[in-house]
């Protein structure tokens, strides 16, 4: 079939703001839905009122777009509008002070629009480094677009797009979840159905078990519990030098339980680059294998493989700007990246602060390994993109993403498979004590549900399990290696430990409503100002509310501003230690400081509901006049585009 050769219509360059304000509608229309893997890959359109069709990168590729109705076909022109703008940037050739044009009016670039599973997710790219970068949410209950301008002369307050979380249950509303590790390496272990009313008991909704143990398998059925399921580094020989045993393995550990038991993930191996060397030629083909069993028995959609690293994988992790993989492995890296790319499968990673933390001898505090606050004279960022860290496990996590997009792979997520700290230690490990082991733990869980991201991912969800479940006597190595359970093999507790969503206890707490963190208005302007950058950077107060053009914002007095963000930062944080002082900037006080469509944290507001978010969803009213404006807005460029179609 033929394509109609039709010229492209001369490209209107429009400003950075109105492409974010543009975008900012697609968003929130949530009718436009696309993926995309790399910033020189197609899209793919998606929409369930008209079929998937590849937007672009040359005119010539496109003929005629499906009817749609407007609103779609307002997406569509934009999504078409933006590719051609980026697919000049990649692919002309300009001269370099057109291409630095064309970068400065697409810097959002066009990957703004791409929505992956119901979010718009905008991270920076190689090309973009060093740049202004665009940040975008949506989800079904918070629609909001934040333009987060880095500077290297200052640095730009941090916000997060917060949204209501799910009480009572170890996964955030935005998926990111807690689990826990199921070892089974004990002398005398908990019968199966006893180790799966404790999960039930502590609301644990994820597992992962480190072996394929039927009887496990089995409890779980009918559960819900999302399982993990492990293939041993001492089965990986054989499953990595024939499909036939892949297929074997997967038909008797996998298929024969699904759909009762919820299979989700099959981590291949454990450590097996740096643990193992001498299987790892085989890791890649037995992920292959094992991939085209689940293919062959049709699971391959519902159960994700990968295979869990940890961070001895990453020469020199800090800082995690310039965080690569060790060169040694770097052949096997690439096809490992490749196949998760290809499958759509996460980067496992085992992320173990204790580790780090021991072998620093001192180089890093330990209130920086048990996300403790740090004082900010104490501060740890990194120089290059002048992010601060305000705990190790971040950084773990920056560190991989940032090895992953120094070999051109981004857009795979990291699932953390491992985190914790042991409670008992021998005579020289004096870290590994029930108090740091539950601080940690708890802190991580807060962490993880909080929807914070990390520094450099702050909109990519990190999925954690903790390690572990039980202590394991029969683990080989120093005592401190035995006793990362949270319980002991008798299923005694060595301390408690709550799976539910501690993020959201602390704005809601009885005990705070109706008491508030203010700035100091005697307090020197320099100081409000430090101290408001470190509660809306390290201190991860949501501060989008005090953002230009939103309700809380005030440019000429930085003590309302300031204060927004200290009640914020103090009511996320009261419950696990934080405190209202800043430097003695801040105070104390029960004088609401809420005012007109500014609601703070512990606030009843004006209808007698708690406070704490100054913003919410665009109402359809307010949203078809945005609409209405937005064409009259770029009437030129569309109509340039409309006439081409």
């Amino acid at each position: 079939m033929s394509r109609t050769s039709k010229r492209w219509p001369p490209i209107v360059l429009v400003p950075t703001e109105t492409l974010v304000r543009y975008a900012g509608l697609l968003c929130s229309s949530g009718t436009a839905r696309c993926t995309a893997q790399h910033t020189h890959t197609p899209c793919t359109l998606q929409s369930s009122t008209f079929a998937s069709h590849p937007i672009p990168h040359h005119a010539d590729q496109f003929a005629n777009p499906p009817p749609t109705p407007s609103l779609e076909k307002l997406n569509l022109l934009f999504l078409l509008h933006l590719s051609h703008l980026f697919s000049l940037i990649l692919h002309s050739g300009a001269g370099s002070s057109q291409r630095s044009s064309l970068q400065s009016e697409v810097r959002a670039s066009f990957l703004a629009v791409c929505i992956w599973k119901g979010e718009v997710e905008v991270e920076e790219r190689s090309l973009l480094r060093g740049q202004d970068q665009l940040r975008l949410s949506a989800s079904e209950k918070v629609r909001k677009v934040s333009l987060d301008n880095k500077k290297s002369d200052a640095r730009a307050p941090k916000y997060v797009a917060s949204e209501p979380k799910r009480r009572g249950d170890s996964v955030n509303a935005h998926g990111a979840f807690v689990g826990i590790n199921v070892g089974t390496d004990i002398s005398n272990p908990p019968s199966a159905s006893d180790i799966v009313s404790i999960l039930k008991e502590k609301k644990i909704q994820h597992v992962r078990l480190l072996d394929s143990d039927h009887q496990m398998l089995s409890a779980l059925a009918n559960t819900g519990i999302e399982v993990v399921v492990g293939v041993p580094n001492d089965q990986l020989l054989r499953v990595g030098q024939s499909r036939s045993t892949a297929a074997d393995w997967i038909n008797k550990n996998v298929a024969a339980y699904i759909p009762a038991t919820n299979i989700t993930h099959i981590a291949v191996g454990n450590e097996v680059l740096t643990t193992e060397p001498n299987a790892a030629l085989v890791l890649v083909p037995a992920l292959q294998f094992l991939q085209s069993a689940l293919l062959a028995a049709n699971l391959n959609t519902q159960v994700k493989i990968s295979s869990p690293h940890s961070t001895d994988m990453i020469s020199k992790p800090f800082p995690p700007s310039t965080a690569t993989f060790n060169s040694t492995w770097s052949s096997i890296m690439l096809q490992y990246l490749q196949f998760l790319n290809n499958t759509a499968s996460p980067f496992m990673l085992n992320a173990q602060p204790y580790y780090d933390y021991v072998k620093g001898q001192g180089v890093f505090p330990l209130e920086y390994a048990l996300f403790r606050s740090l004082n900010p004279d104490s501060q740890i960022s990194d120089p290059n993109t002048n992010l601060f860290y305000t705990n190790m496990f971040d950084a773990m996590v920056d560190a991989t993403y940032n090895s992953m997009q120094a070999m051109n792979f981004t857009g795979i997520p990291v699932m953390v498979t491992a985190s914790g700290w042991p409670s008992h230690g021998g005579q020289n490990e004096k870290a590994a004590n029930v108090d740091n082991a539950l601080a940690y733990n708890t802190n991580l869980i807060r962490h993880v549900l909080n929807n914070s991201g990390t520094p450099g991912q702050p909109n990519n969800q990190v999925s954690t399990f903790i390690f572990e479940l039980f202590n394991e006597d029969l683990r080989a190595g120093p005592v401190s290696e035995k006793n990362w359970g949270i319980m002991f093999p008798n299923a005694t507790t060595v301390y408690s430990l709550t799976f539910e969503d501690m993020a959201t206890t602390n704005t809601d707490s009885p005990v705070l409503r109706g008491t508030f963190c203010v700035a100091n208005s005697s307090a020197p302007h320099s100081a409000l100002k430090q101290s408001l950058d470190w509660a809306c950077g390290p201190g991860s107060a949501n501060c989008s509310a005090i953002q230009p053009g939103q309700p809380c914002y005030k440019s000429d007095d930085i003590v309302a501003v300031a204060s927004y963000a200290f009640n914020d930062y103090y009511h996320r944080t009261r419950a696990s230690g934080g405190t209202c002082n800043f430097n003695s900037t801040a105070m104390v006080t029960s004088t609401d400081p809420s005012h007109g469509s500014c609601i703070f944290a512990g606030s009843t507001g004006s209808n007698g509901s708690s406070g704490g978010a100054a913003s919410g969803p665009v109402s359809p009213d307010n949203f078809a006049t945005q609409i209405h404006s937005c064409w009259l807005t770029h009437l030129i460029t569309l109509l340039s585009i409309m006439v081409f179609m």
